[in-house]
């Protein structure tokens, strides 16, 4: 059977149970050429055809041995034009020749890595059949070499920055992220804002549609939304005294007390349940005067008895000038 090839220590490879009962997997292990990967699942003389030296005459271990056809017939890629070597180990895998393919592309490329989505992407993508690069990037953060199409597809008429890393990764276009403040002299997204579409301020090209001198200055861009309620009434403009970032309906009215009457705080306190309790003309909030509740009943000269009482004459004027309880 082994034509004296093998040294005559039967049991290395045989038991008694039957001399036909080989463990190949067991003793190929022990030889250079362990199997794994696909070649577990192949019948022995699938390798071993040549029988000179006996049946399972030893091969040479080296995979271009068996392969030499794959090797020159490879695609895309035509690897003898492209000088690629013959150690198919240093990027192939025993698995299957198309899986787990691992190439050192930095050592090949002048440190080119081939860095998220690159790596899922075929060679064809970037290079041609002699694997010669279609793109001339300077390094690989240097993605508009590549990538000028998607950047203007993505961002018409050339506002944003070329360098694409600062707003997305290296996975994928979509879900970019940027420091809107650093690209905005100082203009964060707070609130809301974070929320919107670019397109909501800013036009195709990224220009500006309004120009808030800061993040606080919200009337220069919400004037509309100023002149449609608060048209004519004399309140201010710093609309973050009563207003939040998040919404215009929610509001942070504490103010009041200092700018107009005292609703929070002293005897008025937690009388009124809305604006519109004072305010009843729908989108009228001047200023509001006492006589509007306290017109006619009794009159008293002294503040310090004053209830709630309703008056007939005109006497709080004279402690308050402006008709109001503020003053």
């Amino acid at each position: 059977m082994h034509r004296g090839a093998y040294a005559e220590r039967c049991a290395e490879c045989h038991n008694t149970v039957s001399f036909s009962d080989v463990q190949a997997r067991q003793v190929h292990a022990r030889t250079t050429f362990p199997l794994t990967g696909a070649h577990l699942q192949i019948d022995c003389r699938a390798c071993h055809v040549d029988s000179r030296l006996g049946e399972f005459t030893p091969l040479d271990p080296q995979c271009v041995a068996c392969h030499r056809t794959q090797y020159e017939q490879a695609q895309p890629i035509d690897h003898v034009a492209s000088g690629f070597p013959v150690e198919c180990q240093q990027c192939h895998s025993t698995i299957a020749w198309n899986a787990y393919v691992h190439f050192d592309h930095p050592s090949v490329s002048g440190g080119f890595r081939l860095l998220g989505a690159h790596e899922r992407i075929r060679c064809e993508s970037c290079h041609d059949a002699n694997l010669g690069p279609l793109f001339q990037p300077a390094n690989d953060q240097d993605c508009i070499a590549c990538h000028q199409p998607d950047y203007q597809r993505g961002h018409p008429g050339g506002g944003f920055p070329t360098t694409c890393v600062q707003c997305h990764s290296g996975d994928t276009w979509e879900g970019a992220t940027f420091d809107h403040a650093q690209l905005a002299n100082g203009f964060r997204l707070l609130g809301a804002h974070a929320r919107l579409d670019c397109s909501s301020c800013h036009a195709a090209d990224m220009t500006p549609l309004f120009t808030p001198a800061n993040d606080q200055d919200c009337l220069s861009c919400h004037d509309a939304d100023y002149q449609r309620v608060h048209a004519g009434t004399g309140f201010p403009t710093t609309c973050l005294t009563c207003h939040t970032v998040d919404n215009w309906n929610a509001d942070n009215f504490t103010q009041h007390d200092q700018l107009y009457f005292p609703i929070f705080s002293g005897r008025h306190a937690g009388t009124w349940q809305s604006c519109q309790t004072c305010h009843t003309q729908s989108n009228d909030y001047s200023v509001f005067s006492c006589f509007a509740c306290h017109q006619q009943a009794q009159t008293d000269s002294h503040h310090r008895e004053v209830r709630n009482y309703r008056y007939d004459s005109q006497a709080c004027y004279q402690c308050h000038p402006n008709g109001r309880g503020g003053d």
